[in-house]
């Protein structure tokens, strides 16, 4: 929008050239003929527009994807629907994913990006957005967006200064955004999402998560002005609901799985069903592929309820709470004497140890578990008798549980 000043004499000297010009019946046929000009184009506009509005604006959309990331993604939709007056925007099919060409284009120039993804969406709708400001000022502006059973897959390239991050950075958000200003959103819904990362060069997959819920309130993406500290994923409230995430141990046969997670930043509250580690194999097959000693873990966590959660710092890869409370837990160990014993140094690798090998960077005040069951079995490598002790309610309290070498040295007691 802009101000245009008009001179009072500038109008009275319009109006004497236009009486002139007028003043006789060739310059009436030529002053009607420049009016009806303009008026057949205007209308020939507008009616262009409403016949081919589809089509621009989904040509839009494609550029601002392809421009914004260098050509690295393609965006692709089957339908569009759209109700200018209402302001309500709708897409089908959508199929956004990265140009495997100008990836290795990029790989031979040491500029790949560590993550790159490949997103199917059967559904996209939008409510109030205001569809002139996102052609004219590359801004999405709206009330509403939902986004229903996409289809999530993150692969991780091992490139670049974030190589080996497993929570993908704001900046891989703006890339795939495209070349917007500025998005705001007031509300946006991601419903029955299924999610899975790789590992590109190998194929391995990381993790699944499944049947996943968003809700983010007040979204603001701004190229022109960097995220607020206090936001997760660009919002002022993120609510997140997942019925399992699955992931492997790397190289030792066990699964990790959590089953109904939830996580509210309004609340800064977060709970989960049941956490397992679970092993790949029984005893016997356990033991049979050991080159030397080793335990067994079978452990499981349930109830967590989760106090103080700073849900920002998580998609930063680390997990900051006050308190943990687990409602019941059971470990149970497993050991064969008859295999031959290694000569390594165990220091590091006892069980306490571990939470130092942890992707994320944890922090908790308080950890409390209510009721636990651990059991440590042991097979005799002369009799091949088993043995087992067992411990029934038990409970602990553990204070200032930390990897960071930052915080032990602070409070190292």
């Amino acid at each position: 929008y802009g101000t245009v000043i008009v001179d009072w004499y500038d109008m009275r000297a319009l109006h004497s050239s236009y009486k002139k010009a007028t003043a006789t019946r060739r310059g009436r046929i030529i002053a009607l003929s420049i009016i009806l000009v303009i008026v057949l184009a205007i209308a020939g506009a507008y009616i262009y527009w409403n016949i081919n509005r589809k089509q621009i604006i989904g040509q839009e959309l494609e550029k601002l994807i392809s421009n914004k990331s260098e050509g690295l993604y393609a965006l692709q939709y089957d339908s569009l629907t759209l109700d200018e007056v209402g302001g309500d925007l709708s897409l089908s099919g959508i199929k956004l994913a990265f140009d495997s060409n100008k990836y290795s284009s990029l790989l031979s120039k040491s500029e790949a990006p560590p993550i790159v993804v490949k997103i199917t969406i059967p559904s996209i709708s939008v409510t109030g957005v205001q569809t002139k400001r996102a052609l004219l000022d590359k801004e999405i502006v709206g009330k509403k967006l939902t986004i229903l059973e996409p289809d999530i897959e993150i692969i991780y390239t091992g490139e670049g200064k974030d190589s080996a991050r497993y929570v993908p950075t704001a900046d891989v958000y703006r890339q795939i955004l495209g070349k917007l200003d500025l998005i705001k959103i007031d509300t946006l819904e991601i419903k029955r999402a299924q999610i899975t990362t790789r590992n590109l060069k190998s194929g391995k997959k990381k993790a699944s998560f499944e049947n996943t819920h968003i809700r983010l309130v007040n979204i603001t993406i701004d190229e022109k002005k960097a995220s607020h500290p206090g936001r997760a994923l660009f919002s002022e409230q993120a609510f997140l609901e997942c019925s399992k995430i699955t992931f492997p141990s790397g190289d030792r046969p066990y699964n990790f799985s959590i089953d109904s997670i939830s996580l509210n930043s309004l609340a800064k509250t977060g709970s989960i069903k049941k956490f397992r580690i679970i092993p790949l194999l029984n005893e016997e097959a356990f033991v049979r592929r050991l080159p030397a000693q080793d335990d067994r873990f079978d452990f499981t966590f349930s109830g967590l309820q989760i106090k103080d959660i700073d849900i920002h710092q998580l998609f930063n890869e680390k997990f900051i709470a006050d308190s943990v409370l687990v409602q019941s837990a059971m470990f149970k160990i497993y050991r064969d004497l008859a295999i031959p014993r290694d000569k390594e140094n165990r220091v590091g690798k006892y069980p306490h140890q571990l939470l130092d090998r942890l992707p994320l960077t944890t922090q908790v005040r308080k950890l409390v578990v209510a009721d636990a069951f651990v059991e440590y079995k042991e097979r005799s490598h002369i009799t091949r008798q088993t043995g087992r002790v067992q411990f029934h309610k038990l409970t602990a309290t553990l204070t200032n549980v930390t990897n960071d070498k930052e915080v032990v040295k602070e409070n190292n007691v």
